[in-house]
C-alpha cells in the first residue's frame, strides 16, 4: 500500500475502488507520500464501509449485553453529551481527562473503560460533588458537570483457582467487545489509545477528509470524529501498530548492544538506560527460567530504557561442564545479548525483591515508568531473576502483559536451534519428585492416559529425577534414565522439541515451556506462577479436576499440537503476535 511504484499504485486503485471510494478519493490514495497518511487513509476508507462486522449471533449477544448494562446510550452516538473515556493505564491524573471536555458547558454523561475500576471510583469519590448526583472539577466553566458508569471489570472471579470454562471466556469477549463499541460510537472519546483497543477504537471513528482540502496540502487527510488523545499520538495510529518494546526487541539491535550509542531521530530525547541482568547459583533450571524472565521484561519496558545484558550461566548444582552450559547458552541464543563486563560496567545490586508471586510487595520496578531510568548507563541491576515483574505482568489485564508474550513468542521462534523432526505426535512428560511442590504421579498418569487415548500413533518420552513405577502408564511410553545420567542438554532438548510438553511444577519445565510460547504446554496448577495459565498454548490442570480425565480437554490439544507441527513441517513458523490466549 505504502509502495508508490506504477504497479503498487494501481493495486491501491482498485483496492480504493472495491470499497466504494469516490473518484477523487481515488486519486488522493494514489497521489499521498508518506506512508503514515497513507495507511491512515486506507483505514478511514475501510472504516466507513463497516467492515469487520460482527457474526450476527455475536451482535445479538453484545447488544443484550449493552441493554443489560444500560450501554445504549454511548453506543448511539446522538447525544453529544455522552462522552467514553478510555483510561488504559494508572499513571496519568483521571481529572486530566476530564479537563479534556472542561470547555463544554453542560452535564457530561461519562462512560469510563479502563483496566483500574476501583482507582477510577476512588478517584470519582474525591471530585466536587454538586446536587443529583452530579460531580465536577476545577474549571473556569462553573457550569461544567459530569455524571459517571464505570466500566465493568471483566476479569473472571478466581480464575486463578478455577479454570475458565468456555462460557466464561465467550462471555468475556461479548463483554470486551460491548466497550469497544461504546468506545467507537460515542459522541466524543477522550482517551490514551496507544493500545490494540484504543487504536481501534480510533480506526473506527476516522473519515476520510475533504478530499480538495488534501489535495491542495490543506490539513491531515483523515478526521477522527471528535476524538481527543492523551499521550503520545503517534501511538494510536494505525490498528497493525508494533509497541516500541516489541519493536526494539525483534529489530533495533542497538537496543540490546550496551556498547553502541543510543540511536534517536532528530530532535528528539534519547531515554536514559537502566541495564538489568540476572545471576542465580541455583540449578541450572532456575537459572534458565529467571533470566528469561529478565530478558522479557526488558523488551517489555525497553520504552522506558530497560535492556538486558547478560550474566553467564553458572555450573551450579548440576555440576555441568563448560560445553554443556555453552550449549544451553547457544540453545537459547543468550549470546545474543551484550555481556556484562566488570571491567567497563559498575554492577550494583537491584532491589527490592519481592518473592516469586507477591505482587502486592514492593518491586524495584514499581516506579519505572517516573524513573524513565535516568540512572548511570555503566551501571547494572543485578538480581537472582526478574519474577517480580515478570509474573506479576502476564496475569489477564496487567498493563505489560503483550509486551512480555511478545518478547517470549520472539524466543521461541528463534531464540533456540533445536528443532524436532519426527513425523509422529512426540509428546515429552517431566516428573519432578524431589522437589517441594511436586504433583501427585496419579495426574501424570491421568494426563498421558487421555493424550494416548486421542493420539494412539504419538511417541511419549518421560524424564524423571527418580525411579518410577512404569506399570501404571500406558504401554509404549518410553522412561528415560534420571535427568542427571540423561545430560541436562538433552532433557531440555526433548522438552523443547517435542509438540506437546507436560511440565511439573518445575524452573526447568517453565524454562522449556517459556522457550516454546504458543505451542502446547500441560501442567499442574502453581500458585506462585498463576499467570502462566493466560500464555498462549499453556494450560493449567487441578489435579482431580474433571478436565485431567475429559478427553475433549486433550482432544482440542492435540488438534492444536498437530496444527503447529504441520506448519512447522511446511517451514512456517507462526508468531501470534500481540494475541493473548487464556486457556
Amino acid at each position: 500500500m505504502v509502495d508508490r511504484r506504477t504497479w503498487s499504485i494501481r493495486k491501491a486503485h482498485g483496492w480504493a475502488v472495491n470499497l466504494g471510494a469516490t473518484e477523487d478519493e481515488v486519486t488522493v490514495l494514489a497521489t499521498l507520500q508518506g506512508g503514515d497518511d497513507i495507511l491512515d487513509y486506507a483505514e478511514a476508507l475501510l472504516a466507513r464501509t463497516g467492515i469487520p462486522m460482527l457474526q450476527p449471533w455475536i451482535s445479538r449477544d453484545v447488544q443484550s449485553f449493552a441493554e443489560t448494562n444500560k450501554m445504549e446510550n454511548w453506543m448511539s452516538g446522538g447525544d453529544r453529551r455522552s462522552v467514553a473515556v478510555y483510561k488504559p493505564e494508572d499513571h496519568i491524573p483521571f481529572e486530566e481527562y476530564l479537563h479534556k471536555l472542561s470547555d463544554n458547558c453542560q452535564t457530561h454523561q461519562v462512560y469510563v473503560a479502563t483496566k483500574y475500576p476501583i482507582a477510577v471510583q476512588d478517584a470519582i469519590q474525591a471530585l466536587p460533588t454538586r446536587r443529583k448526583g452530579r460531580y465536577t472539577i476545577e474549571s473556569k466553566k462553573r457550569c461544567v458537570a459530569f455524571k459517571f458508569k464505570v466500566g465493568l471489570d471483566f476479569i473472571i472471579n478466581n480464575w486463578s483457582v478455577h479454570r475458565p470454562n468456555c462460557r466464561q471466556r465467550y462471555d468475556e469477549t461479548v463483554a470486551t467487545v460491548a466497550e469497544l463499541m461504546v468506545l467507537a460510537q460515542a459522541s466524543i472519546l477522550v482517551g490514551d489509545l496507544s493500545t490494540n483497543s484504543g487504536r481501534l477504537a480510533r480506526f473506527i471513528r476516522s473519515t476520510p477528509a475533504v478530499s480538495t482540502a488534501v489535495i491542495n496540502g490543506k490539513g491531515r487527510p483523515t478526521t477522527s470524529r471528535s476524538t481527543v488523545v492523551l499521550g503520545d499520538e503517534s501511538k494510536s495510529r494505525h490498528v497493525y501498530y508494533l509497541s516500541v518494546s516489541a519493536a526494539a526487541f525483534y529489530h533495533d539491535p542497538a537496543i540490546i548492544d550496551v556498547n553502541r550509542a543510543d540511536q534517536t531521530n532528530e530532535g528528539t530525547k534519547p531515554p536514559g538506560r537502566c541495564l538489568i541482568s540476572s545471576r542465580g547459583s541455583d540449578g541450572i533450571g532456575h537459572q534458565l527460567e529467571a533470566k528469561l524472565s529478565c530478558i522479557a521484561t526488558a523488551a517489555a519496558l525497553a520504552e522506558f530504557g530497560v535492556q538486558y545484558v547478560h550474566f553467564p550461566l553458572a555450573s551450579a548444582d548440576h555440576g555441568l561442564k563448560p560445553h554443556e552450559l555453552a550449549a544451553v547458552e547457544d540453545a537459547f541464543a543468550l549470546n545474543r545479548f551484550g555481556s556484562l563486563d566488570p571491567a567497563t560496567l559498575h554492577v550494583a545490586k537491584r532491589e527490592p525483591l519481592p518473592n516469586v508471586g507477591w505482587c502486592q510487595g514492593t518491586s524495584w520496578f514499581d516506579d519505572i515508568e517516573s524513573k524513565a531510568c535516568r540512572q548511570e548507563p555503566k551501571t547494572v541491576y543485578l538480581a537472582d531473576n526478574c519474577w517480580d515483574f515478570f509474573y506479576c505482568n502476564i496475569l489477564p489485564k496487567a498493563k505489560y502483559q503483550e509486551g512480555i508474550v511478545d518478547a517470549l513468542q520472539n524466543l521461541a521462534i528463534e531464540g533456540h536451534s533445536w528443532r524436532g523432526d519426527d513425523s509422529r505426535l512426540v509428546i515429552a512428560v517431566h516428573i519432578r519428585q524431589t522437589d517441594g511442590r511436586k504433583y501427585p504421579i496419579s495426574f501424570f498418569e491421568s494426563v498421558v492416559l487421555g493424550l494416548k487415548s486421542v493420539e494412539p500413533d504419538a511417541r511419549i518420552i518421560v524424564h524423571s529425577d527418580e525411579e518410577i513405577e512404569q506399570s501404571t502408564f500406558p504401554a509404549g511410553v518410553e522412561f528415560m534414565d534420571n535427568e542427571e545420567s540423561t545430560g541436562i542438554t538433552d532433557v531440555l532438548k526433548d522438552f523443547i522439541r517435542a509438540d506437546v510438553l507436560v511440565a511439573s511444577l518445575s524452573s526447568l519445565s517453565y524454562a522449556a515451556g517459556l522457550s516454546r510460547v504458543g505451542r502446547p504446554v500441560i501442567s499442574g496448577i502453581d500458585p506462585s506462577r498463576l499467570g502462566l495459565m493466560s500464555l498462549p498454548g499453556w494450560y493449567m490442570v487441578e489435579a482431580g479436576s474433571k478436565h485431567e480425565t475429559d478427553l475433549n480437554f486433550y482432544r482440542a490439544i492435540v488438534t492444536e499440537a498437530l496444527a503447529w507441527k504441520q506448519k512447522a513441517s511446511a517451514g512456517k513458523t507462526e508468531r501470534r503476535h500481540g494475541e493473548i490466549v487464556r486457556h
